[in-house]
């Protein structure tokens, strides 16, 4: 009797320890990235240091660096090259900030995905219309390390009746992707429905129990953030019905090697 209760208290214990380690690190994350999303275009570097300190890492010669002579401060990164977990700033030659974009914020989040239900295992929608995630793939052979996951999705008709989506030309110009860490803490977040514009709009009609189905590279970003640590993640993807209603996916496993 002592051991089971033993092992109830313990098993608790650990529950506990587990369930507040990973609020302190989504909690460290976010705040660091609303600091990151602070910083204004402009900026000098002088001040940006007096705000967010040293950088983990200086990085030039960026594969997704568009202008010449720029400069990238990655913060939250354990080993150069790698993933930037607060957030990056870029600099031009004038030493002035070009932009500042937090992995888990980025450069803009519509209002109804600011913040999805916090569970993983199973998908939710403000809808009759389902997002599932499909497959995804790895691709050793795509030169850039960032655009190796392809994630193939699904939104399925769950009614009898028709539905129409009104969406853009492409399907992941609705979507938000998700990240999170073996911990299941939020990693990486892009919405890419802040890219496109609603004014070029499409019907795409959906017959009662039918689906239709999309790609999306998983690690795309307008700016390098770095390389993720090997390990274990979750994927998660939400279809913006508008921009205040969405259907999330289940977050699917994926290992990243």
């Amino acid at each position: 009797m002592k051991c089971g209760i033993f092992y109830l208290v313990f098993s608790a214990c650990l529950l506990t320890s587990c369930t507040s380690s990973r609020v302190a690190v989504d909690t460290q994350r976010d705040l660091a990235g609303r600091k990151v999303a602070l910083v204004r275009p402009g900026t000098s570097e002088a001040v940006v240091l007096s705000y967010l300190g040293q950088p983990s890492e200086v990085r030039t010669n960026l594969p997704f660096t568009w202008e010449d002579n720029t400069v990238n401060f990655a913060y939250g990164s354990h080993e150069p090259g790698q993933f930037a977990e607060f957030g990056t700033v870029v600099f031009d030659k004038s030493n002035r900030v070009i932009r500042a974009i937090s992995p888990t914020r980025g450069c803009s989040i519509r209002p109804g995905a600011e913040e999805f239900m916090p569970w993983l295992d199973r998908a939710y929608s403000q809808s009759n219309i389902l997002c599932v995630i499909k497959d995804i793939k790895f691709d050793p052979s795509v030169p850039d390390y960032m655009l190796q996951h392809d994630l193939r999705y699904s939104l399925v008709n769950r009614s009898n009746v028709p539905c129409d989506l009104i969406t853009q030309d492409l399907l992941k110009l609705d979507l938000v992707v998700e990240v999170y860490d073996e911990r299941k803490s939020l990693f990486f977040r892009t919405d890419y429905g802040t890219t496109g514009t609603r004014e070029f709009t499409i019907k795409r009609h959906l017959p009662p129990r039918s689906s239709v189905s999309g790609d999306v590279r998983i690690w795309v970003s307008d700016i390098d953030f770095g390389r993720p640590p090997p390990g274990t993640y979750y994927v998660r993807i939400a279809f913006g019905l508008d921009d205040e209603h969405f259907s999330v996916s289940k977050a699917v496993k994926f290992k990243v090697p």
